[in-house]
């Protein structure tokens, strides 16, 4: 997981706040981004039920300290070093991912059955 999140930080733009965010969750719409963008702090988490979600968004100059990281560490490592504003909602998007076939059916049917 670090690897990887590593080579997506180095080309991000140092000025601008980036959200990081599963592939595997596709009720995530543009609506959820804009929603997170209006909150300033840091780091930037929704919560559903007490379930901490995705995408997470993240202030610029956390770029440089996930690039300072081992290509082993994890986001939740680093973050817990960090003030992080998490933002209750009842959309269950936010914490919603899909692992399998018969998941990804099952949501097809239930949004289109």
């Amino acid at each position: 997981q670090g690897s990887s999140t590593k080579v997506g930080a180095r080309l991000l733009d140092r000025k601008k706040r980036f959200f990081i965010s599963l592939a595997d969750m596709p009720l995530i719409t543009p609506r959820h981004y804009r929603f997170l963008e209006r909150f300033l702090e840091p780091v930037v988490r929704p919560v559903v039920n007490g379930r901490v979600g995705h995408p997470v968004l993240h202030d610029p100059f956390l770029i440089d300290e996930i690039l300072k990281q081992p290509d082993s560490f994890t986001m939740r490592e680093l973050l817990s070093a960090y003030e992080m504003k998490k933002i209750a909602v009842d959309d269950p998007a936010y914490i919603r991912d899909i692992d399998t076939p018969q998941e990804y059916k099952a949501l097809l049917g239930n949004h289109y059955g």
